[in-house]
């Protein structure tokens, strides 16, 4: 692919800005749109959120090719029609050592991942001392009367009137670790708090439901994200972004970088083989706006590095007809819900890639 022109690196907001000033009216030059008819023509800034859409999948396309294999699909259980599903995201909860046996505490709040009448759905741990290890199963229905107290008040201690502490946990492997608010903030503080997985939103034959972590899932999560980051060397995993975080954004980023030279081969092949030009130059024009629509993408990377980060808990808005199902269980303090960047789901980037190619026409040109 040649590369006409030396990129620039200007500041995308302002970049995004110009080419609305320069190309208001034009046709998209990319080639699934520019022969297709409008109604209304290309009008005011429709082919420029043409192009970032085509272009914005090829990104998706790209990157999925390089980490796709870091977010494998979820093979649900029996119960569950036993099928493969699409993980919306992953949730994880927060871990510092505990100060009696020294395994991981999960600093889980609440076992509820919900609670609707007819649906509850809670995390049951399971342990192993030995080993020192604490994982989370599934369990879908009503619980037994007996243990909802239990399942409100997920690894926090109770005190002598059932009532829950706010900032005291207890530790899930040897059940004699207690770790207060003091200690929990040292722990994080001189860095070594950690995550563990607690259970997967998935998009199932019956809508979003969870499924428990298998070894396919931790080992993609975990060890193959790890190895990934080292091999490339990577910015190391720290309290903003877990190493598969780190992959995604890694992934997303080199092939926006790499986009540029497309967008200009494929105007130029237009135009060159008798389409008539709307550019005045087209060798510099077609580079000024290949500039422009990296501008938008880079733009959209910049926001996914903030909403997959594990410091932003995943929302979705209202008006949503699919309910974000997990509530406080997002809340920084306790854990965090990892998006998949390649579902359809709020926060993925295909749903920001959709809001910001809507967003393009409003603005002035």
């Amino acid at each position: 692919m040649p590369t006409h022109g030396k990129p620039t690196d200007p500041s995308p907001s302002n970049e995004a800005l110009r080419v609305h000033q320069e190309f208001a009216d034009m046709p998209p030059v990319n080639p699934r749109d520019r022969e297709r008819p409008t109604q209304d023509g290309w009008r005011d800034m429709a082919g420029l959120s043409a192009d970032v859409g085509y272009y914005g999948q090829w990104v998706w396309n790209e990157a999925f090719a390089q980490v796709g294999h870091l977010y494998p699909k979820v093979r649900l259980p029996k119960e569950q029609a036993g099928v493969e599903a699409t993980a919306v995201a992953w949730l994880w909860a927060r871990t510092i050592r505990c100060p009696a046996c020294a395994a991981s505490m999960p600093l889980v709040r609440s076992f509820w991942l919900a609670r609707r009448r007819g649906s509850a759905t809670w995390l049951e741990p399971r342990s192993d001392e030995l080993s020192q290890r604490v994982w989370f199963e599934v369990v879908a229905g009503e619980p037994p009367s007996t243990q909802v107290q239990g399942i409100s008040a997920g690894a926090r201690i109770l005190d002598r009137s059932g009532s829950r502490s706010t900032a005291s946990f207890r530790c899930l492997v040897c059940g004699e670790g207690a770790a207060g608010r003091h200690y929990v903030d040292r722990e994080m503080s001189e860095g070594r708090a950690g995550y563990a997985p607690l259970a997967i939103v998935v998009d199932g034959p019956s809508g979003w439901d969870f499924a428990g972590f298998d070894g396919e899932q931790s080992d993609a999560a975990l060890g193959l994200a790890d190895r990934w980051v080292s091999e490339r060397r990577a910015n190391a995993p720290s309290g903003q972004h877990i190493a598969r975080q780190l992959a995604a954004l890694a992934a997303f980023s080199d092939v926006v970088g790499r986009a540029r030279p497309y967008i200009i081969h494929d105007m130029i092949d237009h135009y060159s083989t008798g389409s008539s030009s709307p550019y005045a130059t087209v060798e510099r024009d077609t580079a000024s706006y290949a500039d422009g629509v990296v501008a938008y993408l880079r733009l959209l990377v910049d926001a996914c590095a903030e909403g997959w980060s594990s410091a932003v808990p995943l929302e979705l808005p209202r008006t949503s007809t699919r309910r974000w199902p997990v509530g406080r269980l997002t809340s920084r303090a306790q854990g965090f819900a990892e998006v998949n960047p390649f579902c359809e789901a709020p926060g993925s980037w295909a749903s920001q890639l959709r809001a910001v190619a809507r967003a393009i026409q409003p603005l002035p040109s």
